[in-house]
């Protein structure tokens, strides 16, 4: 076992491991970003019927408050808005303990999950194109880590998804950043 801060996870894992997301999720607190649309709202929604308490994330808060009602009927015993950017990590930083001071349970389970950046070729896009991405994929994913495992560790329980773009495991045409 190695062994990362307090917790311990296996170097190897040597039986198949079980992704299934467990049939009962009450007492639990998720936290999805990108919730307002897409992969992250269908994400908050199945994590809600399954019982769990939802913090959604997004920029939109119109989008986000028309949500909440949602996550309620789905089977959220609690649904809240965060309205955050991850291009302004000391705002998302800000907005994350705020949210750890005014809640009961601290988040178990994390989605890390946010837009992709435009299409096109890898040797047409900008620098800027490229720091965007890796701040939205790699810096707020360590910061939210770094800000949420302390409370998943103290708990005994945490899970991190962190939704990304299959290109990172094979270049796909015309999505050069990702």
């Amino acid at each position: 076992m190695a062994v990362l801060g307090r917790l311990r996870y296996p170097r190897r894992m040597t039986q198949p491991q079980s992704h299934a997301v467990p049939p009962d999720l009450r007492g639990r607190h998720a936290l999805v970003c990108g919730a307002s649309a897409g992969i992250g709202r269908a994400t908050a929604l199945a994590l809600a019927a399954k019982g769990a308490q939802i913090t959604a994330l997004a920029r939109r808060a119109d989008r986000l408050d028309a949500l909440l009602p949602e996550l309620r009927a789905a089977g959220a015993p609690a649904a809240r808005a965060l309205v955050a950017d991850f291009d302004d990590r000391p705002g998302l930083e800000a907005s994350i303990r705020q949210l750890q001071s005014s809640v009961e349970r601290p988040v178990h389970i994390l989605i890390h999950n946010t837009g992709g950046p435009p299409g096109g070729p890898l040797l047409d896009a900008s620098l800027d194109a490229l720091s965007t991405a890796f701040g939205r994929h790699v810096l707020t994913a360590h910061l939210l880590a770094k800000l949420l495992v302390p409370g998943m560790a103290a708990e005994g329980y945490g899970r991190i998804v962190n939704v990304i773009s299959t290109s990172v495991y094979e270049p796909i045409p015309n999505l050069g950043v990702s």
